[in-house]
């Protein structure tokens, strides 16, 4: 298990703990928390492959990557107190989207919970419009996209 690292050599790994708030009434995992979860891994990869948190990329490069398309497979629940592996591959990097796949297992038996598909647009924050990857995101996302071939 990485500790949030990225590495060339597979997947970009982490993991998040299920929290009291995270959990509805019937004492899982509520749906639209998984894609919070993605959310914060998003960040922390994107720190993890730029060497600054996420809002310093917003702020100092002006970009953002927004959702544009999001699928979502549920496959066991998850609970407060469990915590979740999480996996990240690059499934298609074009000229100013990403797909990422987020595979998110329990930890202790490794039952597969839920797998997200997320694709993200690099915006122009001033203009709110569609603008090319920069070149050193570019970069990090390639990488992440050969990690996750060899990773196959």
């Amino acid at each position: 298990m990485s500790d949030g690292q990225f590495r060339t050599d597979g997947p970009f790994r982490t993991e998040v703990p299920v929290r009291f708030n995270d959990v509805d009434h019937a004492q899982v995992v509520y749906y639209p928390k998984y894609l919070d979860y993605c959310h914060a891994v998003f960040e922390q990869l994107m720190e993890a492959g730029l060497g600054r948190p996420y809002a310093r990329v917003v702020i100092d490069d002006g970009v953002g990557y927004p959702a544009v398309n999001v699928e979502v497979d549920y496959t066991a629940p998850a609970r407060f107190g469990d915590v979740l592996d999480v996996a990240v591959t690059c499934d298609r990097l074009g000229s100013k989207s990403v797909t990422l796949r987020y595979h998110m297992t329990r930890r202790g038996d490794g039952v597969a919970c839920c797998t997200a598909r997320i694709t993200v647009v690099c915006i122009d924050m001033a203009a709110f419009s569609g603008v090319p990857i920069p070149n050193e995101h570019r970069r990090f996302f390639e990488a992440l996209s050969r990690a996750s071939a060899s990773a196959d």
